[in-house]
């Protein structure tokens, strides 16, 4: 049983290590070019399809329209959304990079 625990244990901390640091700020604008403010912003991984497989990490916006989201990510595609009563935005980000991407709502 201790064998099996380690061996997984050690698996994990492999499977961790491979994920890439990646950081991505920004601000939302809306079609007017103003910052909005107290939206959420997700990060979304795919596979294969154009469906998102999952969500990374949600966060709001602040006052001015900033966010910020770091997270270890796989190497799959990542891309960035934003969806509000004023509108929609994506953007694809870079792994294992830091990223500033400026969403405009359409």
């Amino acid at each position: 049983m201790k064998k099996i625990t380690y061996i997984l244990l050690v698996t994990t901390l492999i499977v961790s290590a491979c994920r890439k640091k990646t950081e991505v700020t920004g601000v939302v604008y809306s079609k007017h070019n103003i910052p909005v403010p107290n939206v959420q912003v997700e990060c979304r991984y795919y596979k294969e399809s154009e469906y998102p497989e999952g969500t990374v990490s949600t966060v709001t916006t602040n006052s001015n329209g900033e966010f910020k989201i770091d997270f270890k990510a796989r190497k799959l595609k990542h891309e960035i959304k934003c969806f509000c009563d004023s509108g929609y935005a994506t953007s694809s980000i870079e792994i294992g990079k830091t990223n500033t991407k400026d969403l405009h709502l359409n």
